[in-house]
Parts: C-alpha cells; structure tokens; sequence
C-alpha cells in the first residue's frame, strides 16, 4: 500500500498539510501527484495507493494498511527543514550554493518486528534512486537542533526514527521523503513531470525486486 503524506485538509496538529514550498505550495500536493504518477507506471506488483485528498488520518493509515492485506507499506513524503535552517536562507537567493545542503531524498524505518523487511526495502529503493543519478541527504544527520536522527546507512541516506506509520505498520514499511521543497532548485525539478516518471519508474523497480524475493513472497497486494 502506497500512502501519500500528510492530508489535503487541514483538520489538526497530526493530520496536516505537511511542509510548505519554496513557492507556497502546501506538500500534499506534491505526495498526491507522485502517487498519481506511480499508479501510471507498468508494474508487476499490485498498488493499492492512497492520495493526501482521501484526508486518511494518519492514526488510521497502519489499520488501513492491515486491513487490506497490503504486504508492505511506503508513505511518500517531499521534505523540508529546520526554522533556523530556514531563517539563515530567507534572503538568499535561487543562485546561493547553499541551498545544495537542503537537497536529495532520505528514507526512514522503524526498529520493529518487521525491520529486516523495512531495511532491506529502503536499500533497494536507495539503490534504484542512486541508479537514476539521484543523491541521498545527509541533511538530517547534521548536529542540529531538532535533527541528529539515527543514520543507518550513509551511503543509502537511510536513517532509523519511530515514525507513526512505520512504526505501527504490520509490515515491512518505508517512509520516504522524495527532496526538498523548501529548495529552489529542487523544487523546479520536483514538480517537472519528467522527473516523476522517472523516479516512479526506478521505485517501481526496487519493488519488484522486493517482491522476487523468495522470502518476501510474490504476488501480494502492496
């Protein structure tokens, strides 16, 4: 099962709308259109996904998730940064190199029952990503207030944190956070639909690597 983050629907502190864009775009408006995007892809696995505008809450998305009999789980995320982080760019502009230490994807997985399966779903996705020319963020292992996450795999940019989904999902589950928003340039890109085949395309790929596993099984409903 395919989530995408956050909810279109403001309705409170948990269930939000997720980051803002450099431009003033509310984040679930990027998660939706790259769900949307991934359910146009060929793909041997069987999506069941589920856009920001259903307003799932996120109390919900593991049962949901369980219920369905969904045999891993990703929740699509694009990222965004730290107010102080953010305080010390308000000026700079499109141009500044500093705006390439806020930029490339991460993935996030929860030390549960399920963590070998989480893991090793995160590396081939990272893998597939890194294939296409796409770079891991080392962003939120830096020593700052508020980061500091536990980061498991540098050359993958997989970092370990009890996120909500992951950590109640039943299955193997990955939050995925696909770049920087809140970067000008990233932005740019994040929003060309070129760039969203191309990345669904590679998750697609890593996917179906998951599921050829013999000790994943094959065949079952993602």
């Amino acid at each position: 099962m395919v989530f995408a983050g956050h909810c279109a629907t403001l309705n409170n502190r948990t269930n939000n709308q997720g980051a803002t864009s450099y431009t003033g775009i509310k984040e679930h408006v990027y998660n939706d259109g790259m769900v949307e995007r991934l359910e146009r892809e060929c793909t041997a696995v069987n999506y069941v996904t589920i856009p920001a505008k259903l307003d799932i809450p996120l109390t919900s998305r593991p049962r949901l998730a369980a219920r369905a009999g969904a045999h891993a789980l990703i929740s699509i995320h694009h990222d965004s940064i730290q107010q102080s982080d953010l305080d010390s760019m308000k000026d700079a502009s499109a141009e500044d190199p500093s705006w390439q230490r806020f930029s490339g994807f991460s993935l996030w997985v929860a030390k549960t029952d399920n963590y070998d399966g989480s893991l090793k779903l995160a590396s081939l996705i990272a893998d597939q990503l890194m294939e296409i020319g796409l770079k891991p963020s080392l962003y939120h292992a830096q020593d700052t207030p508020g980061e500091g996450r536990k980061l498991i795999d540098k050359e993958r940019g997989i970092y370990s944190r009890e996120l909500f989904v992951t950590k109640n999902a039943t299955v193997p589950a990955v939050l995925m956070e696909v770049g920087y928003l809140i970067n000008p340039n990233e932005e740019a890109v994040l929003s060309q639909d070129s760039f969203r085949t191309r990345f669904t395309t590679a998750l697609n790929r890593a996917i179906e690597k998951f599921f050829d596993d013999e000790e994943t099984g094959t065949g079952g409903r993602f």
